[in-house]
């Protein structure tokens, strides 16, 4: 079975339908035994995982997801909601129909994190809930379910808690390996794979490439070794990072040649920006006791749909251009 990728703003939004959909069996057991005081809270958290369904569906439509506060604030309700009813008054009827509406709520917290965590929440929770039944047939006192009703919920919020928390960290690491995928390890820019998944949201109006290339790199790797021309690559794309804006996309393209994509009024403004790193890289290199200069290309992106790879090559059409006026320079293509 696919587990569910909440991602997605309309699968998150099918999935408290679904929830909705779970407390029907709760429902049903409370018309069966006339226990109007189980039916009317189920009837409620019927409601709430409708509306949030409802709300998640248009927040999908806007491109955003429901806030986890709230999903957060409707699960805590919906389990105070679902206890109270078996409690009020403690019969049979009443503990049956909580205990439904909880063991839906333990899968539905479970689907939270992965679908086959769903039985290693249910159990436990059912096996908790055959006490409560057990507890109620035997005449058991209020404080006494009471004290079982806040063991089971407790067992199944820690048994669920721990669930997600290492569901977390499995996200987490596959987070950090799929970045690492898209990522140049020296210099921490984008690689040509992260590029691409960049550049695949933007369009093309406003936008420009800068492609930048050390001068005389090589000299500096049979001077001084690669250890040094690994710390001026550093130095560069720090320089690039100081000058760049939140969205724009900063691209190692191999060897000493790194990019700069984003959105500027026109061309020459870009150049006027390139001009400015071209500036912080001479002072920073040497700062950093290598002085290096940066040759730089530009290109506008044509009107219509983008294509990246044509950018590229205009603006690298560019910097050969800037490279055969004399270097340490920008030229506009």
């Amino acid at each position: 079975m696919p587990d569910l990728d909440l991602r997605d703003g309309r699968v998150e939004a099918v999935g408290f339908g679904v929830f909705a959909a779970l407390h029907l069996p709760g429902l049903t057991v409370a018309a069966l035994t006339h226990s109007v005081a189980a039916f009317l809270p189920v009837a409620v958290s019927i409601l709430l995982w409708s509306t949030l369904a409802v709300s998640a569906l248009r927040a999908a439509r806007r491109g955003r997801r429901a806030p986890r506060l709230l999903v957060t604030a409707a699960l805590t309700l919906d389990a105070g909601v679902l206890t109270l009813s078996g409690l009020t008054p403690p019969r049979p009827g009443n503990v049956t129909t909580a205990s439904v509406g909880l063991l839906a709520l333990c899968a539905a917290a479970a689907l939270l994190t992965r679908v086959r965590h769903v039985p290693f929440v249910v159990l436990p929770a059912a096996v908790g809930q055959a006490v409560l039944l057990h507890a109620v047939d035997g005449d058991a006192s209020t404080p006494r379910l009471v004290a079982d009703v806040g063991t089971v919920v407790a067992a199944g919020v820690a048994t669920t808690g721990v669930i997600a928390w290492l569901e977390h960290g499995r996200r987490r690491a596959l987070r950090e390996v799929a970045q690492a995928a898209r990522t140049d390890a020296l210099t921490g820019l984008l690689n040509r794979r992260g590029m691409q998944d960049a550049c695949a949201v933007l369009d093309g109006r406003g936008l420009c490439a800068v492609i930048v290339d050390v001068d005389h790199f090589k000299g500096v790797n049979d001077r001084r070794g690669h250890d040094v021309g690994d710390a001026v690559l550093v130095v560069v794309a720090d320089a690039l990072r100081d000058g760049a804006r939140p969205g724009d996309v900063l691209v190692r393209l191999g060897g000493e040649e790194l990019a700069w994509i984003g959105r500027w009024s026109d061309a020459r403004t870009a150049a006027r920006d390139a001009d400015l790193f071209r500036g912080r890289v001479a002072k920073a290199s040497a700062e950093a006791g290598e002085p290096v200069t940066v040759s730089a290309g530009v290109a506008a992106a044509a009107p219509g749909p983008l294509d990246v790879p044509a950018l590229l090559t205009r603006a690298d059409a560019a910097l050969y251009a800037a490279k055969a006026a004399g270097r340490d320079r920008v030229v506009v293509g």
